[in-house]
């Protein structure tokens, strides 16, 4: 959606934008190696998950929720 030809996502203020922030991770409470592009995570496996077995995985993160973007955020008159 734009306003005068400018983008709303383009003019939403640094510190008003959201976040998704991922500190750790960690399979069977071994740490994991993991990277971030945009909206995909991607996670190096510490071990293989086999066939019929089990594995847990422990993270620690936090997210930055936007004032307010299109259908998402805080206060969105749009749902």
């Amino acid at each position: 959606m734009q306003k005068d030809g400018i983008s709303r996502l383009g003019s939403i203020p640094k510190d008003q934008e959201g976040a998704q922030n991922i500190h750790w991770i960690k399979q069977n409470g071994k740490d994991l190696k993991f990277e971030v592009q945009e909206t995909i995570m991607k996670v190096y496996l510490a071990e293989p998950i086999k066939p019929n077995s089990t594995t847990t995985f422990t993270m620690d993160w936090d997210a930055v929720i936007p004032q307010q973007i299109r259908r998402s955020g805080r206060n969105n008159r749009k749902g």
